[in-house]
């Protein structure tokens, strides 16, 4: 269409955005398409030049309001990414993982029963050398990717949903409650008189750890598939 912007005239707007301080590639992105379609429609309803077009956008769109666009967009992106993270949390949370977290939760309650505070010191110290290797290793090469998103001032990739960071309460509470019944002495229960109590304090404290474990391991692979998500959505801000 004639009154159609060329991408060199896109580009005329692009580099309008970023001299107002329109730092945020993705941000960028939207800015630049609602002043597009502005400028295609001045084209169209008044027979105007792109150049008388470009000169009459830089006093519709002056720094002060070319802000409130750019806030508007960047409210409107942090909505769309929580709303993304927050439906890839439940889906996380399906067969036949709900049977598998079914399961940790029962073995971790049956599991005290069958050993003392020192065996289960050392169990702990092998689950989660365990967990870290199985979980965290294989996001090394995650690393250049997300540096590379960091680098293009990705504000996507920056978003964090209300459900991580009520995870990062949990489990945040989960280590401190460990830490308090872990560094329990082993007579604790002896101090009662009852085995009984050794095992609630070892019943908790693998629960609260497994629970930890579980939930840092979701929010990993929620951020691993919004961060695939965010490549194929803005395959630019990974390439040089």
């Amino acid at each position: 269409m004639k009154d159609q912007l060329t991408p060199e005239q896109t580009q005329f707007i692009a580099g309008y955005s970023y001299q107002q301080g329109v730092m945020w590639y993705d941000v960028e992105l939207e800015v630049v398409d609602h002043i597009a379609a502005w400028a295609e429609h001045e084209m169209a309803t008044n027979g105007l030049s792109f150049d008388e077009v470009y000169e009459k956008m830089k006093i519709t769109f002056p720094e002060k309001d070319l802000l409130e666009i750019v806030n508007s967009k960047k409210k409107s992106i942090a909505r769309r990414i929580s709303r993304m993270i927050e439906k890839e949390f439940l889906t996380f949370f399906r067969l036949p993982k709900i049977f598998l977290t079914a399961m940790l939760i029962a073995f971790s309650i049956y599991l005290p029963t069958f050993f003392s505070l020192q065996k289960m010191g050392v169990l702990f110290a092998f689950l989660l050398n365990l967990f870290i290797f199985a979980v965290f290793s294989p996001q090394i090469k995650k690393i250049n990717s997300i540096k590379e998103l960091q680098r293009c001032k990705l504000l996507s990739v920056k978003v964090k949903s209300p459900y991580e960071w009520i995870i990062m309460g949990f489990v945040i509470i989960f280590a401190l409650m460990n830490l308090l019944r872990i560094g329990l002495p082993e007579k604790a229960g002896s101090l009662t008189g009852s085995r009984a109590t050794e095992i609630i304090i070892l019943q908790s404290a693998t629960l609260f750890f497994a629970l930890s474990c579980l939930l840092v391991y979701c929010t990993n692979v929620v951020r691993r598939n919004i961060l695939t998500r965010l490549m194929q959505q803005y395959p630019y801000a990974f390439t040089e």
